[in-house]
């Protein structure tokens, strides 16, 4: 398991894709989530410093190797063969990562649904985790996420 470096700083991982869920999940990390003051387990936010970075496994490999805590948001666009592997490592060596769709949904690996229709979500680190849940709960509000990608409560 990961050990949080304690400076403070969430590294978060995308694209530079225009994809509005995007968009959409960077802005609440960064107005809904990370303003509070603390964490549920008492410790202050961390700071975010977003880095743009190109492709899902690369993204995956990024939050694995930080000793930091790390995050990965994607938008809907990738397909399971670009996030199958890359989770199974990462999940190998940090049995507490978390690797969700934008709502918190574990990623569906069934031979038929090949999209990952709900973006991504990756992290790692006890703050990271945190952050990762809260923000799924925050997209899950957002109605403008829901439709844009069809998620239904």
């Amino acid at each position: 398991s990961r050990q949080d470096d304690g400076e403070g700083e969430l590294l978060v991982f995308s694209g530079d894709s225009k994809k509005p869920a995007l968009g959409i999940a960077l802005r609440h990390l960064e107005k809904r989530v990370l303003s509070r003051k603390s964490l549920d387990g008492g410790g202050p936010c961390p700071r975010m410093r977003h880095m743009v970075t190109g492709g899902c496994g690369n993204k995956f490999y990024n939050v694995q190797r930080r000793r930091t805590a790390a995050m990965s948001i994607g938008p809907p666009g990738s397909c399971s063969w670009d996030t199958a592997a890359p989770a199974a490592v990462l999940l190998a060596a940090d049995p507490d990562a978390r690797v969700t769709d934008l709502f918190g949904r574990p990623l569906v690996y069934d031979g038929v649904r090949l999209m990952n229709g709900c973006g991504v979500l990756v992290s790692s680190g006890a703050a990271a985790n945190e952050v990762h849940a809260r923000l799924a709960e925050e997209l899950r509000g957002d109605e403008e996420l829901c439709e844009l990608v069809g998620f239904c409560r």
